[in-house]
């Protein structure tokens, strides 16, 4: 459709020709293909981000807290010499050297560090929470600073492996997600936030610190399970880039999986999503489980593994991936989707015309009108 636009410097060519020709140099007549060529530019360049924006997609890792660091506050002499240059009526010039060092003041700092190497700076709060919830003795570790008044060491309190004081982190990757932007093949279902509200769809509760994997247990009626199932998202989050979620609809039908699952979008590809039907009495009903695995057979499986327990009873379910994620969770490659074309909206091309019949009706007023 861009191609449209060279109708635009033809049109110009004419009008220029025909009422203009007396101002026109032979050579000028190359302007309006200029000026539209640098407006199909300018267009393509609009083209490429909205494309870069409409398929960019987050998708989240989990990570578990290996320690927690405390660096104390110090000090350092700098030693520097600073100049300043005067001149004198005949422009006879001094430089003139003095000493500037001074004394640079280092905060303390607080970081956490990850079992797979995630480092995040934190508060001082945070680290005493932590500190506190480890249960382990902090460890001094002299750093040997070029100190100028005081020094400052580190100290590291390191977690002591059980999960119950384990403490999730969660980090976000930006990827490549053609199949959100694109309607050739997966044509989802859009919802307004009115809808997602009054139909009682989830949205994604994620943050540095709180991903809670078990969506729709207002009661906390699986308050322990959700704790191991976020230590098992942190345990295997990046090296086998998975996250699971489980998402529970009380006194709903099959088609509210359907629906989430449309709302997502299916998911990040790193997801795995397990929806569950229950009644009051948290007896399942029925089990839907949605992800962009090639080979669909886990999926399939946990689903069965939900939809067969009368109760649901998500301590069989975490024990089962905790045992299962290395040999059966295969993340799938958004690569495999780089053929899929991307709708671009229409704004983009009318923005692309209007520009180009602005530049050709200013070359047309600058040089036929103005005869500049």
């Amino acid at each position: 459709m861009l191609l449209l636009t060279l109708l635009f410097p033809l049109l110009t060519v004419c009008v220029l020709y025909f009422f203009y020709k007396k101002n026109i140099e032979t050579w000028e007549y190359a302007l309006p293909f200029g000026v539209t060529l640098l407006s199909l530019l300018i267009g393509w360049i609009v083209i490429e981000v909205n494309e870069t924006t409409m398929t960019s997609d987050d998708e989240f890792w989990g990570d578990l807290t290996h320690k927690v660091q405390y660096y104390e506050p110090w000090d350092e002499y700098v030693s520097q010499t600073c100049s300043y240059t005067t001149c004198d009526s005949e422009n006879k010039c001094t430089t003139t050297y003095y000493d500037c060092s001074y004394v640079d003041e280092h905060p303390a700092e607080y970081y956490i560090v990850g079992v797979n190497g995630t480092e995040i700076s934190v508060s001082n709060e945070t680290y005493n929470r932590l500190s506190k919830q480890f249960q382990t003795t902090p460890i001094f570790k002299e750093l040997n600073r070029n100190y100028h008044s005081y020094d400052g060491d580190l100290y590291e309190v390191y977690w002591d492996g059980k999960v119950e004081t384990s403490e999730p982190i969660t980090t976000v990757h930006t990827y490549v997600n053609k199949v959100q932007a694109s309607s050739n093949i997966y044509n989802f279902r859009k919802f307004t936030k009115q809808e997602v509200d009054s139909i009682g769809l989830f949205d994604y509760q994620l943050n540095q610190w709180y991903g809670n994997p078990i969506y729709g247990d207002v009661k906390n009626r699986y308050y322990n399970e959700a704790k191991t199932l976020e230590y098992i998202n942190g345990l295997f989050g990046k090296q086998y880039q998975v996250r699971y979620h489980v998402l529970l609809f009380y006194n709903k039908d099959l088609s509210y999986g359907l629906m989430q699952e449309s709302y997502w979008k299916r998911g990040n590809k790193n997801e795995m999503n397990i929806c569950v039907g229950l009644n009051d009495n948290n007896e399942v009903k029925w089990a839907y489980g949605f992800s962009w695995c090639d080979d669909q057979t886990y999926t399939k499986t946990l689903e069965k593994l939900i939809s067969s327990q009368s109760v649901l009873d998500l301590k069989e379910f975490n024990e089962y991936v905790i045992n299962n994620t290395a040999s059966k969770w295969q993340r799938k490659h958004f690569k495999d989707f780089d053929f899929l074309k991307i709708d671009v909206p229409m704004w983009c091309y009318v923005l692309t015309y209007i520009v180009a019949i602005l530049a050709n009706g200013l070359v047309v007023y600058l040089k036929g009108y103005l005869n500049l």
